[in-house]
């Protein structure tokens, strides 16, 4: 998907990469390999993370590894 998002960065409606999903299952840190490739490839990042309180630990996880041009949706509180 990055290299896709790469191929047509700027052309046809692609301004970068966005990675969303029920953190508790599908932890931002499984995206690595894909976080890697689309700092290298200088692709603007949103993730949305902090939906569930459980998956508090992705914020250090990406805020220590990646250039981030967007964090969606912050922290859900109980």
């Amino acid at each position: 998907m990055v290299e896709l998002c790469k191929k047509y960065l700027g052309k046809g409606g692609i301004i970068g990469f966005d990675i969303a999903g029920h953190e508790s299952d599908y932890p931002l840190s499984i995206h690595k390999k894909a976080l890697e490739l689309a700092n290298d490839l200088d692709i603007p990042i949103t993730v949305h993370i902090g939906e569930f309180p459980q998956t508090l630990n992705n914020f250090p996880f990406l805020l220590q590894n990646w250039k981030i041009c967007k964090v969606q949706r912050n922290v859900t509180l109980h």
